[in-house]
């Protein structure tokens, strides 16, 4: 089978043209009028929950964090700090 890829061309804020193409020649193999386009996970949520979602998970962080550093736990508090960013990092990028 021809390997293809899906080209969604806009004109201003609204899709223009919908095409398959060869991957690699970028040759026009079929125009569209519609395509399923289904979301890499089954996890989507809208912004405004994603955002509230982030904003506390960041202050149930600070929190954890100063109980660890009180408790002179310096090394748990920056891995649980890095590895919660980075979570939160791919949060905002994804969407989850």
């Amino acid at each position: 089978k021809e390997e293809i890829c899906i080209r969604v061309e806009f004109l201003g804020d609204e899709i223009d043209r919908i095409r398959e193409v060869n991957y690699l020649t970028g040759e026009v193999l079929k125009e569209r009028e519609h395509f399923a386009i289904f979301p890499a996970s089954h996890f989507v949520t809208r912004e405004e929950k994603l955002k509230v979602a982030i904003e506390r998970i960041e202050k149930e962080l600070e929190e954890r964090l100063k109980e660890l550093r009180d408790e002179n736990k310096l090394l748990e508090a920056q891995r649980l700090e890095q590895r919660t960013n980075y979570d939160l990092e791919i949060m905002r990028e994804v969407g989850f």
